[in-house]
């Protein structure tokens, strides 16, 4: 594969209003959820081990679904149509796993949830690229509504429970549904994007896949995203945890933490320029480093006030490193496997990365309720962060170092 070109400075077309709308509902099903997932989990009366456990699943179910997804994007469905498909049925699973009454069906419904909902982030950003001049240029400035998206959920859902005595967080669920099936519903709006493989057969994906793998700094890129990532649930779930320990009341954990990704906003703004000055590596390596902060803040106190302000490191974490690693696996990949790559991405890093971390967190610290057993997954992920620090000094980005 040629060594990909450096991004020009001529003038591109704006990105289709269609993919901001799409942004929006597909990062807003989440912001309706994850904020609030171990406050809601804790109020249905499962412990912090049963909650370790849910996530877990989900996470190993991440490990292989993007990548069946992807596989089918890039050879047989249309992407566009295979994510409306995908938040149709995570809108009625989700329904399902809040109706749950047992551990081991809320391990089952929230892994089969997770097999859907997750993949539609590396989807959405495969389909982006392909409608896009230049992703390098204008992904950034798209995805910050994927982040105005994210936080529109929080201040509702919150003000919501603020008015009850006993908030039992089920509107949680619906608000999640409500922009899963708003996803499903605009299907005639988003840009249609047929399968660029050349190849309609599984056999051709496989040597496809195996060409990816073959490239080196790919494969050291995807093994940054294993270390770095495996460092990224235990900083998402704790997080509101550790706020609620430090006497956060749980219906502002949600808005809380949204002010971290407000800040998402101007930087994904300027991600472009960004980029053109400093490359992938630099971004890279800031967005891990913002990552290894936060989680040493975590770890080192339980001072509400100090936390709130280091979940402010959310937003590098997120757009120079989650958002710039994407990028950069768009460039080094060929465009007919574009979406294989980023399936790839989230299987080495969501996936993979995602359950070694969680699994070795709960192997180390048993997931107590004690309180000093919260520092231990933030001495973990800035462990594993460093080693994907390390790591990146050894990738060759080529000509797409700097863009």
């Amino acid at each position: 594969m040629p060594s990909p070109a450096a991004i020009d400075s001529s003038p591109v077309r704006p990105a289709p209003r269609a993919l901001i709308v799409l942004m929006l509902v597909q990062y807003g099903a989440g912001g309706a959820l994850y904020p609030f997932l171990t406050p809601y989990l804790a109020a249905r009366g499962f412990t912090v081990a049963d909650i370790s456990w849910v996530i877990v699943a989900s996470a190993a179910a991440t490990t292989v679904m993007p990548f069946v997804w992807g596989a089918i994007a890039d050879h047989f469905v249309p992407v566009d149509r295979l994510v409306v498909a995908l938040h149709f049925v995570a809108a009625g699973l989700l329904v399902a796993w809040s109706g749950a009454e047992t551990l081991g069906t809320f391990i089952v419904l929230f892994a089969a949830y997770a097999s859907f909902q997750q993949p539609t982030n590396s989807l959405v950003n495969a389909l982006s690229f392909h409608h896009l001049d230049d992703p390098a240029q204008q992904f950034g400035r798209l995805r910050l509504w994927g982040s105005v998206g994210w936080m529109l959920p929080s201040v509702p859902i919150g003000l919501w429970l603020a008015r009850l005595e006993d908030p039992s967080f089920d509107s949680v669920i619906w608000f999640a549904v409500a922009f899963h099936l708003a996803a499903a519903a605009g299907a005639p709006f988003w840009p249609h994007t047929p399968p660029l493989g050349r190849h309609r057969s599984f056999g051709s994906f496989f040597r496809d896949v195996r060409a990816l793998l073959a490239q080196r700094d790919l494969l050291l890129l995807l093994a940054v995203a294993f270390f770095t990532l495996a460092s990224f649930p235990l900083m998402f779930f704790f997080s509101s945890l550790a706020l609620d320990r430090a006497g956060v009341p749980k219906p502002w954990l949600g808005p809380l933490l949204s002010i971290g990704v407000a800040f998402e906003v101007p930087l994904l703004w300027s991600l472009r320029a960004v980029l053109r000055r400093f490359g992938f590596r630099t971004v890279l390596g800031l967005g891990i480093v913002a990552t290894i902060l936060r989680h040493v803040i975590y770890a080192a106190t339980r001072d509400a006030v100090s936390l709130v302000l280091a979940s402010l490191l959310i937003a590098p974490s997120i757009v120079c490193f989650l958002i710039g690693t994407s990028l950069a696996v768009d460039r080094l990949a060929p465009r007919g496997l574009r979406a294989s790559a980023q399936a790839l991405y989230t299987l080495a890093g969501a996936g993979f990365g995602s359950v070694v971390g969680l699994v070795t967190c709960a192997l180390l610290s048993g997931y107590s309720d004690d309180v000093d057993d919260l520092a231990r997954p933030f001495v973990l992920g800035a462990g594993f962060s460093t080693v994907g620090f390390l790591l990146l000094t050894r990738v060759r980005f080529g000509g797409a170092s700097r863009v």
